[in-house]
């Protein structure tokens, strides 16, 4: 989660004319959010207007991914009313581009899909000296130690409220350097799974700087065979 980008929200029709967006009734399609941080929710609200002379029903709302969801005022409406949609976007662990869509489906004739376009520049308070450690050759009765300082952009104390990993073999334990934290992930060797000679895991920090954020460290490794095997 360590690159930067800039973060819009854009909206265009699919299929259809450009002339067509205006009638569909999505106010300010592009939207500038700025930075956002990892996992903390944004939530922007769109308008749909029916500008007649039929009802119009929204249907159904697609995302992308898990990560955006929306919801409406209202579903049914009739000639000049106006739903607002949230669009509700939750930045994944990891600074970098993101690019999602989500589609709105409605009965508007002639305009019946509409997908918005979200990008985001997504950054942490916490600045990490790594996003990815690597192990290698890892003895299987043995174990390995990595370490990843965690610092404050701000210049403030580094606070931790949470660590998950990815697997029982896996740990990760804070010790604080003044206003830092340095990171200290071990990989006990014996835990791993007996038929892998490679894996793919991850630690998750949750923080609170002083908002909550959370950003994930990937972790790799190989394996040495145990002995008296090939």
């Amino acid at each position: 989660m360590i690159g930067l980008s800039r973060l819009y929200l854009s909206a265009a029709l699919l299929a259809f004319p450009s002339w067509a967006q205006d009638a569909a009734g999505i106010s300010a399609p592009v939207r500038d959010l700025g930075r956002v941080r990892p996992g903390v929710t944004v939530t922007e609200t769109f308008r749909f207007r029916n500008p007649g002379p039929g009802t119009v029903n929204l249907l159904e709302f697609r995302p992308e991914c898990g990560c955006l969801s929306a919801r409406a005022s209202r579903t049914r409406l009739a000639p000049g009313e106006t739903a607002e949609i949230l669009v509700s976007f939750d930045p994944p662990p990891m600074e970098g581009p993101v690019s999602k869509s989500l589609e709105v489906l409605s009965d508007a004739p002639g305009q019946a899909r509409i997908q918005l376009v979200l990008k985001a520049d997504v950054r942490a308070d916490i600045s990490l000296s790594a996003n990815q450690v690597a192990f290698r050759d890892l003895a299987r009765d043995g174990g390995g130690l990595a370490e990843v300082l965690l610092e404050d952009r701000r210049g403030v104390d580094v606070r931790i409220s949470a660590l998950r990993t990815s697997a029982a073999y896996l740990t990760a334990v804070p010790v604080r350097q003044g206003r830092n934290v340095l990171l200290r992930i071990r990989l006990d060797g014996a835990g791993l799974p007996a038929a892998a000679g490679r894996g793919a895991d991850w630690v998750e920090v949750l923080a609170a700087n002083p908002e909550p954020s959370a950003f994930r460290i990937q972790v790799l490794w190989t394996s040495k065979a145990p002995a008296g095997r090939p």
